[in-house]
């Protein structure tokens, strides 16, 4: 992010951890970064996420965060089960990646996932 202030953060997963990365985003005590949006596919959770942190950006697919120019980097707190298709795809994308753990379900999605970012790079 060259000449830019701060690193545009998207929270993929409105759930605990989830919120707890998203609401330090917003609340700007992370120095560097700030919160550019939120993706849950659930509805009542994207909307109660909306509100709680004021964000005008709150997606139902993260496939639509990842085309959003505003953000450089997401965190990924899917449910694990997703982990694996969420990194691969923010790292095509050419998005930089912080993944929950654990990583993934086996072995051969972790090494997709590396293989992902390692050609992203």
């Amino acid at each position: 992010m060259p000449g830019s202030e701060s690193v545009g953060v998207a929270v993929i997963g409105a759930g605990r951890a989830g919120m707890i990365h998203a609401r330090n985003f917003a609340s700007g005590s992370i120095s560097g970064a700030r919160l550019t949006a939120i993706a849950e596919p659930v509805d009542g959770p994207r909307r109660k996420a909306r509100r709680e942190l004021q964000i005008a950006r709150a997606y139902s697919d993260y496939r639509q965060v990842l085309g959003d120019a505003a953000t450089d980097a997401v965190v990924v707190a899917t449910p694990s089960a997703y982990h694996g298709d969420v990194v691969v795809a923010a790292a095509q994308a050419g998005k930089h990646v912080l993944c929950e753990k654990p990583m993934a379900m086996h072995a051969a999605e972790c090494d997709a996932m590396l293989a992902a970012v390692e050609q992203a790079a």
